[in-house]
This record gives structure tokens, C-alpha cells and sequence, in this order.
């Protein structure tokens, strides 16, 4: 049950954190709103997060663990390219 309520609860966090900082980040005056801006943000995060828990999951329990950091590594190397 805690599996399947994880990815709306983090996906309304998600939006809400995002809504957050482009607000703070443009210098908006008031609350911040809620747009399309973090909620395409949040989506296109969330997909890639379940896409990569899929292509993790189907490997050995031995590989599983390893894969985490081994593909943040290799996201963060091509983000500096």
C-alpha cells in the first residue's frame, strides 16, 4: 500500500516545491501559484524516476543497490558535458 501512495505524495511535493522556487527564483511578490511550469516539471522528473526504479528493478538484488549511484554518477558526468 505505502508503495503505490508514494508517487502521488511526491509528485504533489514535487509540484509544490517547484511551484516554490520559480516563484522565489523570478521575484514574484505574494504566494506562490500553482502553473504549468511545475507541473510539467514534476511530471517529466517523476517519469524519469519511475522509468529508472523500472530499468533498476529488473536487474539482480546485487546490481539493484549499485545502480543508484552508478546512475546519478553517469547523469551528473553528462550534465557537465
Amino acid at each position: 500500500m505505502l508503495n503505490v501512495a508514494r508517487w502521488p505524495l511526491v509528485a504533489v511535493i514535487m509540484v509544490r516545491a517547484l511551484a516554490t522556487l520559480y516563484h522565489v527564483v523570478a521575484g514574484r511578490p505574494g504566494l506562490p501559484q500553482v502553473e504549468w511550469g511545475p507541473i510539467i516539471g514534476a511530471s517529466l522528473w517523476l517519469l524519469a524516476s519511475g522509468l529508472f526504479a523500472l530499468y533498476t528493478g529488473r536487474r539482480s538484488p546485487a546490481t539493484g543497490y549499485l545502480m543508484g549511484s552508478v546512475g546519478s554518477s553517469d547523469a551528473s558526468w553528462e550534465g557537465c558535458r
